[in-house]
């Protein structure tokens, strides 16, 4: 067992302690550990994040698809439609389009402002 110098009182403890059983100042392993521990669930909380936002992209991206085919192909004959059934449904489309888009980008939003677990 070797002993060590406390860095904020000065007295000598056992290299072992995790902390200064003096003053209670963490070891410096003891702080070395802690700080690579943060940075691995920091990492994994980071992979999650960019793993449900992708989650979320493919979703909203199928329910595009599915507005587009029920407004275009499905309600009306695209190709034997007259101009204003096309044109009610473009400007509904787009209406309908935006209103997703601004949906999809706040939970986006959402997902990347919820804080990191506590540790």
């Amino acid at each position: 067992m070797t002993l060590i110098v406390c860095t904020e009182c000065g007295k000598e403890y056992s290299s072992k302690a995790q902390t200064c059983p003096h003053c209670g100042c963490p070891s410096d392993l003891y702080r070395k550990v802690v700080q690579q521990a943060d940075s691995i669930i920091s990492g994994q909380e980071s992979y999650l994040e960019n793993l449900f936002k992708k989650v979320i992209d493919v979703l909203f991206i199928g329910l595009y698809l599915l507005i587009c085919y029920k407004i275009f192909w499905d309600d009306i004959n695209f190709f034997s439609a007259t101009s204003e059934e096309v044109g009610s449904n473009a400007i509904g489309f787009i209406i309908g389009m935006g209103i997703i888009f601004y949906i999809h980008r706040l939970i986006r939003n959402f997902i990347g402002s919820i804080p990191p677990l506590a540790g």
